[in-house]
């Protein structure tokens, strides 16, 4: 009975999955094979929707991948947590959506070599009232975005109330409506938000030398695939390709 219902929600996930929010397909050339890409749109600088597209760090990396590899990228934007699923039922072929790789993915999926490491954690938090460690977190209302790095760290340390997210705008939003005492996420997405604040409204505090990794992930079947990006990926870093593009975003 158990495995009937599972299979069940199996089937009722897949169906699911299959009706991704938005969509870009990009051409390089006239090639048959597709490299479709499962992200989520909402975590600039790493992906986002502007003019109707989807873009960032993430996607001008996958789009070189795509590009190297002569395949027709296409992109599948959808919530956070129907990636991993969505992977291991091959409704896509890889994730690039500023996902971390972590113990407890790594029983679910392969992780390629990490293309950014060493974007800080930070607090943001009131000008007026800053907390600027982990202690000062403790006894108070913290916005985190569910399954990213900042909620995977601080998940570990007690006397915190996490307020887990679905999006750094959310995260922000609950932060200036007084919902919560602070958000803490990477440094590159908070500086992208507080853009949009008045200056001298919030303070950004680093979180010692917590940074959160970046890398693509791929389904358990696909050592094959796994290698051809990590050669990719490998190519990029040697040619400095990654390294402009983390400072065409704002990483160096």
């Amino acid at each position: 009975m158990k495995k009937w219902f599972f299979l069940f929600l199996l089937g009722l996930t897949a169906i699911w999955i299959g009706k991704s929010v938005f969509t870009n397909s990009y051409e390089e050339g006239n090639f048959q094979e597709v490299l479709t890409v499962g992200t989520n749109a909402e975590y600039p600088p790493y992906c986002y929707i502007d003019e109707n597209k989807i873009v960032g760090f993430d996607i001008d990396v996958a789009k070189e991948v795509a590009k190297r590899l002569q395949k027709k990228l296409v992109l599948c934007d959808m919530p956070f947590d129907a990636l991993i699923p969505a992977l291991k039922l091959h409704k896509i072929d890889c994730i690039a959506a500023g996902l971390t790789p972590t113990v407890e993915r790594l029983k679910n999926v392969f992780f390629t070599k990490p293309y950014l490491a060493g974007d800080p954690l930070v607090i943001v938090s009131f000008a007026g009232h800053p907390l600027q460690d982990l202690d000062a977190l403790k006894g108070k209302h913290i916005a985190v975005n569910e399954g990213y790095a900042s909620d995977l760290y601080l998940s570990e340390i007690q006397g915190i109330e996490l307020i887990r997210l679905p999006s750094p705008s959310d995260g922000f939003l609950a932060l200036a409506s007084h919902k919560v005492d602070a958000f803490v996420t990477v440094q590159t997405t908070a500086h992208n938000f507080m853009q949009q604040y008045p200056q001298n409204s919030y303070v950004l505090s680093n979180i010692g030398n917590i940074s959160e990794g970046v890398a693509v992930a791929l389904a358990k079947d696909r050592p094959k695939e796994l290698q051809e990006i990590d050669a990719v990926l490998e190519q990029m870093t040697q040619d400095q390709t990654i390294e402009n593009l983390q400072k065409k975003w704002g990483f160096l």
